[in-house]
C-alpha cells in the first residue's frame, strides 16, 4: 500500500562546522526521549531524511535531533510533533521535486476537500477544489512556477505535509 503507517522526517542544515552525526530521538510524552536512529554527517549534503516506521495510527509522537559534535558536544533541535490519524492519510512525492508532485490521500468521510498551498513564509500560494471519488483521491500538482523552497500544503486546514521545491 502506498499510504504506509511511517512518518517521514526531513531536516537541512545551513552550516556546520567540527559536526559529526544527527541522533534522532522520539517521545510519546515530549519529555522523556529514546534514540531510534542515527545519520552520519555528510559534507556535500545540507538534506537528510529518516523514516520512523514503529508508529501507530491516532498516537502523537515527538521528535527531536541531537547535535554531536567531534569533540562530544551536542545541542538539540526544537521539538516537532507528528501523528497519523487512522481515517485520514496523505502522501505527496516526489519530495523534494522540481516542481510536479502526485498526491494520494484517504480522507474517510468526507466527501469533497479543498487542498491549499502556503509558501515558507506564510503566503497563501494557491488552492484547489477536490471531488473526493472522481479523481480515484490521486491527484497532480504543478509547482513548477513556484520560486525554489518549502512549500506547506494543507487539507481541509490541516497542516499534512511539507514539499521542498528545488
Amino acid at each position: 500500500n502506498a499510504l504506509q503507517k511511517k512518518i517521514l522526517l526531513d531536516w537541512r542544515i545551513a552550516e556546520a562546522k567540527n559536526f559529526q552525526h544527527f541522533e534522532v530521538e522520539r517521545s510519546t510524552n515530549s519529555t522523556n526521549f529514546a534514540t531510534i536512529g542515527k545519520k552520519e554527517f555528510e559534507n556535500q549534503s545540507p538534506t537528510y531524511h529518516f523514516e520512523d516506521n514503529e508508529v501507530l495510527p491516532n498516537e502523537h509522537y515527538y521528535y527531536r535531533l541531537k547535535l554531536v559534535d567531534r569533540d562530544g558536544s551536542f545541542e538539540y533541535s526544537n521539538i516537532q510533533q507528528a501523528k497519523i490519524d487512522a481515517d485520514f492519510n496523505f502522501r505527496a512525492y516526489p519530495n523534494p521535486t522540481s516542481g510536479k508532485i502526485s498526491i494520494e490521500f484517504i480522507n474517510k468521510g468526507k466527501e469533497n476537500s479543498t487542498l491549499k498551498v502556503f509558501d515558507a513564509s506564510g503566503r497563501f500560494v494557491f488552492s484547489k477544489e477536490i471531488e473526493s471519488g472522481k479523481n480515484d483521491d490521486t491527484i497532480s500538482l504543478d509547482l513548477s512556477t513556484q520560486a525554489q523552497g518549502a512549500y506547506f500544503l494543507y487539507l481541509d486546514e490541516r497542516l499534512v505535509h511539507k514539499v521542498v521545491v528545488e
